[in-house]
């Protein structure tokens, strides 16, 4: 695991990594907001190719379903050679209720979609790629799930943002 400051160059060269490394799908989680700090779109549009707009307008439009605050969110989605990288909102619980909307249709991705297990965090961006079928993410994520609140959690508390591996 890798955990680096909120610094656009660096959250771009995590996931250009990514992509270079072959990953199929890329989740981030965080840095999506209104603050100075939230600059996980910028990253992410710096890196992709095409857009793929449906998936996060999808989660805003789910977002919405529970919280008025689900409109704030700036995410992106779009495709970087065959990756897929998606940015969630920071929030465990919106996670939880957002991922479901998507993993139904990941298995019609153009990219044949996630053989490759990788995961890292760039600031507050966590970068997961989960090995396996669209059925074996649908299966583990709810596994995975719990461990993203403590990551999220860790990566918000002070000096949570600190190098390790």
């Amino acid at each position: 695991m890798e955990v680096v400051p909120d610094d656009l160059a660096l959250i771009e060269d995590r996931l250009r990594h990514f992509v270079d490394g072959g990953l199929e799908l890329v989740f981030t989680t965080g840095g999506t907001g209104f603050t100075p700090n939230d600059i996980t779109p910028e990253a992410t549009r710096a890196v992709i190719d095409r857009d793929a707009p449906g998936f996060a307008e999808a989660m805003r439009a789910e977002s919405l379903k529970h919280t008025p605050l689900g409109i704030l969110t700036r995410g992106v989605s779009g495709i970087a050679g065959k990756t897929l990288i998606v940015n969630f909102p920071g929030s465990p619980k919106s996670i939880d209720q957002l991922f479901g909307v998507l993993a139904p249709t990941l298995k019609h991705t153009p990219m044949g979609i996630l053989t490759r297990g990788v995961s890292g965090i760039a600031g507050r961006t966590l970068i997961v790629n989960f090995p396996g079928s669209p059925k074996a993410v649908r299966e583990s994520f709810p596994v995975v799930a719990p461990t993203l609140r403590h990551v999220v959690d860790t990566l918000r508390s002070p000096g949570g943002s600190r190098s390790s591996h």
